[in-house]
């Protein structure tokens, strides 16, 4: 009788375990849907290519008074060119990178430099975009049905954020790395 409870008690455990999500009879099936293209648009980034460097300027570090201080905004205008409209209809831009391990909605700086502070990336209407989301606005790729003149405008921006209320001095460069998302 022992050996009966003990094994209903096993049961019961590996049961609980696994989420009572399952498909009825065990099984179901996962759809995968996506379009290979032969290409897609041209990049370039605030008038410097798909590479661009920008300058973030030089800020003191008395302005970041209290975490969740910022300072330093630039616009980030990626043209898109060339598209072909068969089938890339809107995009937008992910920016990623190292994330800055008090915010993780911010991208870290280079170690050896400032301290307290990440890069905030925003979307157009300049709210935050979380660095490895996908951003709130996807943009028209506008242009003639069937040929490959179409182009897009994406506009987001990023700033110095503080995390911290005590922001170091020294250089506060970082690199990210962005993903043009097509619709």
């Amino acid at each position: 009788m022992n050996k009966s409870v003990i094994s209903m008690g096993v049961l019961l455990a590996t049961i609980s375990i696994f989420p009572l999500h399952a498909a009825p009879g065990g099984a179901g099936q996962i759809e995968f849907t996506g379009t290979i293209t032969a290409s897609t648009c041209d990049v370039d980034i605030n008038g410097q290519g798909g590479n661009p460097t920008i300058n973030m300027g030089t800020i003191s570090s008395s302005v970041f008074k209290q975490a969740g201080d910022f300072a330093g905004a630039h616009r980030i205008q990626i043209e898109l060119t060339n598209c072909e409209t068969d089938v890339l209809k809107k995009a937008a831009a992910r920016f990623s990178g190292s994330i800055d391990s008090i915010n993780n909605n911010l991208l870290a700086l280079k170690s050896g430099g400032a301290t307290g502070l990440g890069i905030e990336f925003l979307n157009r209407d300049g709210s935050t975009l979380p660095l490895g989301t996908n951003p709130n606005e996807f943009v028209d790729i506008v242009g003639t049905a069937g040929s490959s003149d179409a182009h897009a405008t994406l506009l987001y921006s990023a700033r110095y954020k503080s995390t911290v209320t005590a922001v170091t001095t020294g250089a506060a460069n970082a690199v990210a790395d962005y993903t043009i998302i097509y619709n």
